[in-house]
């Protein structure tokens, strides 16, 4: 069994002129799980993760900052940058089983690793969202996020694995009496293979040679509310039909589909 002391302490100002100002500072903790322990599982064709009962936990130190400014009760803009330092952090390393360091597993000669604590590893990124009513009844909005993730080593800087490229929403609504609508785009930027944890579950096998491309999404939507207790949405997504992928993920996303929603209350 496992025990940590953890706890966070926060800080929020409004200083005036549409300014807010939001700071945290928080500690973590996180006890290997069963899995991490007992399960044995293949995470690329070619590599499988045998147990490891010797993990240790890991821990962590966080703190973000917030700053948001508005302008004339119209526009909003805000940044935040976030920052994780890992102690004895749980990762994937290459290992042996019974003195070997490759196993026959499913009729597949694969690498043998295993999930270990490394010293120290960081976690850090921004992200940043703007929205504008434009008028009475349409506003735009952004956002974009992204995320940096290494593991320290004696040597280099190595990718921590589970870290998405890029990504962000971009689009506008409208609303007007009993309809409402949305256009927007959901992207995501090249996952290079410089940034892929090659021993951990970043599953690269299911990338190109060159990484995961980045990809763009155009989707539509309306809604209609003609009685209070009753209404239905209509929408399309992947209007383009582009064929894409997830980062990490082992099978494409879905090509165009529609949808129909109905919306009772009672």
């Amino acid at each position: 069994m496992h025990h940590a002391v953890s706890g966070n302490v926060g800080l929020v100002a409004k200083p005036g002129m549409g300014f807010r100002i939001a700071t945290l500072f928080s500690t973590g903790f996180r006890a290997p799980n069963v899995d991490d322990m007992s399960k044995i599982f293949e995470s690329v064709p070619g590599s499988v993760i045998v147990p490891n009962a010797k993990l240790k936990p890991e821990y962590t130190v966080n703190g973000e900052a917030t700053v948001e400014k508005t302008f004339a009760e119209r526009y909003r803009i805000s940044a935040t940058g976030f920052a994780t330092y890992l102690l004895n952090a749980i990762t994937t390393d290459v290992s042996s089983f019974n003195g070997a360091d490759s196993i026959n597993f499913d009729g597949t000669l694969s690498r043998v690793t295993t999930l270990v604590n490394k010293n120290r590893a960081i976690l850090a990124g921004v992200a940043l969202q703007a929205e504008a009513d434009i008028t009475d009844w349409m506003s735009v909005y952004a956002s974009y996020t992204f995320t940096y993730g290494r593991i320290f080593t004696d040597t280099t800087l190595y990718p921590l694995d589970h870290v998405p490229p890029m990504y962000g929403r971009a689009g506008f609504r409208a609303k007007y009496k009993w309809v409402r609508g949305e256009f927007f785009s959901i992207f995501s930027g090249k996952k290079q293979v410089k940034d892929y944890n090659m021993l951990g579950e970043d599953n690269f096998g299911q990338a190109t040679p060159n990484g995961m491309p980045g990809w763009f999404t155009l989707n539509a939507r309306i809604g209609f509310q003609p009685v209070k207790n009753f209404g239905f949405d209509l929408g399309c997504d992947n209007l383009l039909d582009l064929r894409y992928r997830h980062f990490a993920s082992g099978t494409s996303a879905a090509g165009r589909n529609f949808f129909v929603t109905a919306r009772v209350n009672w």
